[in-house]
């Protein structure tokens, strides 16, 4: 059975962003540790962004305002799920670095996808 692109394009971008929240989690709290359950911290909180992200401002219609609400569920996600124990003390602060360099690489991965691969990243997942 052939995977539609947009499947595998979603997949490989949930492991694209995990590798970012690592490269992030590890230039913010200094973490360099990746045992299985940290790996699966991070695929729980990629794949969580992958999803909110999109949908907070696109599939629900919400523009700009759905945008920010996904920042703030980021933050709070990446500072319970990652930051928690990986923190140099600093977990507010930290998280919300993690997820604006999460958030910023989503947008780019999406763009590349939209315009270069035409892929529509989530839309025809969900919506």
């Amino acid at each position: 059975m052939e995977m539609p692109i947009d499947w595998i394009f979603f997949l490989f971008e949930v492991v694209i962003v995990m590798i970012i929240l690592y490269v992030a989690t590890r230039i913010v709290c200094k973490e360099d540790i990746v045992s299985a359950a940290y790996a699966l911290r991070l695929f729980v909180t990629a794949l969580l962004a992958v999803v909110l992200v999109p949908m907070m401002q696109n599939i629900l219609g919400l523009g700009i305002i759905g945008l920010l609400i996904a920042f703030f569920l980021l933050v709070l996600i990446i500072r319970y799920v990652i930051v928690s124990e990986a923190s140099l003390g600093e977990e507010v602060i930290e998280s919300i670095l993690i997820a604006l360099i999460t958030l910023i690489s989503i947008f780019i991965i999406n763009y590349i996808a939209k315009e270069l691969l035409d892929v529509t990243v989530l839309g025809g997942l969900l919506g």
